[in-house]
């Protein structure tokens, strides 16, 4: 096979890529590990699980002692792709080549999205649609869960034409291996329960429509062989927590199945179901999930300002205007995402919930399929702004050329000052360059967020291993005031910590240590008992908020006075020490006690450049 040499259009297109990931990233490269990367649902515990999946990556039977002696099939990553780099590179440089090639394939996938619907006539634009894609504040440790979708819908359009299209069986071949390996890339990069379960329902149903129309129903087998491949190697990909599944393991996510827990609450969600239906269906659509932050509001104003005036001309002129046919893309785009966003949010109202629970099906998060928007909206945005160019081309003024490369220059400024401001005003997310560039310009350290090095601090956490002097895997710890996840990355086992799924057994024997502390505060402490994910020490001082309950630096004032916790639980499970990011007020014997058993304070640890100052105790049994 002779490969073409590249085309201009193709080396400005490969350069612009590079250069936009290379400059977004930028500050994070150049200030390594003091760079500021967002904690939450990122570093408290998706780095853990790729760290720990890495080492046990082959191992099918057996539990992970350092965290809570899970079992090994119950740790899942999103992208067996990124555990791989978890193997080869240290952990930090694993994490920023993830969040490079991602961020890279985000915007290959865009462009030729966007190249495919506008039927390669506007590059420039899938250009820009691409590099808005690539820069938006989505996680990248879910690898192309989120940002690889348009890459799937090139592949599976590129397979259908080449169902279609009147060729020999040869051609037919050669035109399905760049589909069939960027279907490949998606499912090793992507998880089947956050996006790839959605997409595998549509595959479905449109291999069941072929099957009933005669036209296709022989073409398309190209489309069934791909279909069938995906699920297969997501079966595959898979396989460990699937024989968990068929096992008599029983995860603590039984309890999003009790219809008596899912009537007294939902967590994080207020009583007034509809009301927060809507609030919550109406912020997706505007905004986009915390968890797909697209950051497209500007998108989608252009797009439904476009669809508007394209309504107009459709009552004036029927079928006969420009661009009849993106305005007929724009509008099934805004229903979809409208659809989207409400049937998702229902998901999230008792009733809903509750008919869930009956069926047993609460432990799996079915709305979830917000994940694709992302894409569907930035599709939206590309498709609005070739209708745009259009018009002003069709002007014929004089500045066209400069007026339309204004409109991409404001649109990507516009998309940018949301992400610089939504990042850090409505989410815990903390953007890139703010954090980064400003705060270390400034030689200002940031009020509420540590440093990737200050949140793990392995100096730190060696003086404490040192001073312990016993071997890490003789004794266990947890955390009050700091995430579980801190110990855990500087190799400490743990009683506690942030798990999709873990053993029912030892869920009831940890709350059994915090259940006084839960009755002190049950509103706002108690999502432990309705979703318990986040197995901690919760204390009714401390809170749970997330990024500020779990992130206590060495400059708070706050102080603990009443710990109404069992000890004598906490040593069954194996612990034996307490570290914690907040203080304890002890007698001056530095004795603590609690409801079962005591603490016995023994040193406190910081230095100059620390984020933390982490007070140690031992578990006195009564």
């Amino acid at each position: 096979m002779k490969f073409k040499k590249p085309s201009k259009q193709t080396l400005i297109v490969t350069a612009v890529g590079f250069a936009t990931v290379l400059f977004y990233l930028l500050p994070t490269i150049c200030l390594g590990q003091n760079a500021y990367i967002k904690v939450w649902d990122n570093l408290d515990s998706e780095i853990i699980f790729n760290k720990l999946i890495a080492k046990y990556f082959f191992k099918f039977k057996g539990t992970v002692p350092q965290m809570m002696n899970i079992d090994v099939r119950a740790i899942q990553t999103f992208s067996i792709g990124q555990v791989i780099l978890y193997m080869i590179f240290p952990t930090f440089w694993a994490y920023i080549l993830n969040d490079f090639i991602t961020r890279l394939i985000a915007y290959f996938a865009m462009y030729l999205a966007m190249n495919l619907i506008l039927k390669n006539k506007y590059w420039g634009i899938s250009v820009v649609t691409g590099i808005l894609f690539a820069t938006f504040p989505f996680f990248s440790v879910y690898g192309l869960t989120v940002v690889g979708i348009p890459l799937v819908f090139w592949a599976f359009v590129k397979i259908f034409n080449a169902g279609t299209a009147p060729q020999s069986l040869r051609s037919t071949l050669t035109n399905l291996v760049w589909p069939f390996v960027a279907l490949l890339l998606f499912v090793l990069c992507s998880s089947l329960f956050l996006s790839g379960y959605f997409i595998i329902a549509v595959l479905i149903g449109f291999c069941i429509f072929f099957a009933c129309k005669k036209r296709y129903r022989k073409s398309q087998w190209p489309f069934y062989v791909a279909t069938g491949l995906m699920i297969f190697l997501y079966l595959l990909t898979n396989l460990k927590l699937i024989l968990l599944m068929l096992s008599d393991y029983e995860s603590h996510r039984i309890l999003w199945n009790n219809v008596d827990i899912v009537k007294k609450g939902i967590p994080n969600l207020p009583d007034k179901d509809f009301k927060n239906f809507l609030q919550f269906a109406w912020y997706n659509f505007w905004f986009g999930h915390q968890h797909t932050a697209s950051l497209h509001t500007i998108l989608l104003i252009t797009s439904i300002t476009v669809f508007f005036i394209g309504l107009t001309a459709r009552t004036r002129h029927g079928k006969n205007f420009n661009n009849y046919k993106y305005w007929c893309i724009l509008g099934y785009i805004l229903a979809f995402n409208v659809v989207i966003a409400f049937t998702s949010a229902l998901f999230f109202i008792k009733p809903a919930s509750i008919i869930f629970a009956t069926l047993r099906l609460n432990e799996f998060n079915f709305s979830r399929f917000y994940h694709v928007t992302a894409f569907t909206w930035y599709a939206s945005g590309g498709v609005a702004f070739a209708v745009i160019y259009d018009y002003i081309k069709s002007r014929k003024w004089s500045y066209a050329k400069i007026t339309s490369r204004t409109c991409a220059i404001c649109l990507i400024t516009g998309v940018a000052i949301m992400s610089f401001y939504y990042a850090n005003s409505v989410t815990p997310i903390t953007h890139v360059w703010k954090e980064n560039w400003f705060a270390n310009l400034s030689a200002k350290q940031s009020p509420r967020n540590p440093t990737y090095a200050q949140l793990y601090d392995t100096k730190l956490f060696s003086e404490i291993e040192e001073y312990i002097g016993k071997p890490k895997n003789t004794y266990r710890v947890a955390s009050i005031g700091m995430y579980p996840a801190v110990p855990l990355y500087n190799g400490f086992y743990t009683v506690d910590g942030y798990v999709q799924s873990y053993s029912y057994d030892y869920w009831k024997d940890f709350r059994k240590i915090i259940a006084g502390e839960l009755d002190k505060s049950p509103n706002s402490l108690d999502p432990y008992f309705t979703w318990g994910n986040k197995c901690y020490l919760f204390t009714a001082k401390t809170g749970r908020s997330a990024g500020v309950a779990y992130q206590y630096n060495k400059k708070s004032n706050k102080t603990i006075t009443s710990l109404e916790y069992d000890m004598q639980a906490f040593a069954h499970l194996g612990g034996e020490y307490i570290f914690s990011a907040v203080k304890i007020k002890h007698d001056q014997d530095g004795y603590f006690p609690c409801k079962v058993g005591g603490l016995q304070f023994m040193k406190s640890f910081t230095h100059a450049k620390s984020w933390w100052k982490i007070y140690v105790y031992k578990v006195v049994l009564a």
